[in-house]
């Protein structure tokens, strides 16, 4: 906002050759800003790719802890929601199937949801909805 105003205040004060000049020089400078990416959600995206996948590994590793071992960074953390779910498939026996759900909170930036299972295969859906496993894998 304050640029706004100084370059108003420069476009009254100039002359008509000034003025002509102004909006010019304001294209050369405002272009690079333009260009500029605030968030390469390909970068997020890319960096939550491999989080996920040093979790899932943890995970597979210590299939009986009830608990993430490995846990995600802050920076995941603030655009996306991580969820880990554990099941056995006998009653008495130890943990052997998870998911790591990884969905982002702000869409705006991030658009790809993510989940990994005890398989090792990483699964990606272009929405804000959690990923499962019968979405396509990445």
């Amino acid at each position: 906002m304050g640029l706004a105003w100084i370059w108003l205040c420069l476009f009254f004060l100039f002359g008509n050759r000034g003025r002509l000049g102004l909006p010019a020089c304001s294209v050369l400078v405002a272009f690079p800003i333009w260009q500029a990416d605030r968030f390469p959600s390909a970068a997020v995206e890319a960096r939550a790719v491999v989080e996920l996948r040093s979790m899932a590994q943890a995970a597979e590793t210590y299939r009986t802890a009830a608990v993430l071992l490995k846990k995600p960074s802050d920076s995941l953390k603030k655009l996306y929601e991580i969820e880990y779910q554990t099941s056995r498939t006998k009653v008495d026996g130890a943990i052997d199937v998870f998911l790591i759900q990884v969905t982002p909170t702000w869409s705006e930036c991030v658009v790809r949801s993510f989940v990994a299972a005890e398989d090792g295969q990483i699964h990606f859906v272009i929405n804000r909805r959690p990923a499962t496993k019968a979405d396509p894998v990445l």
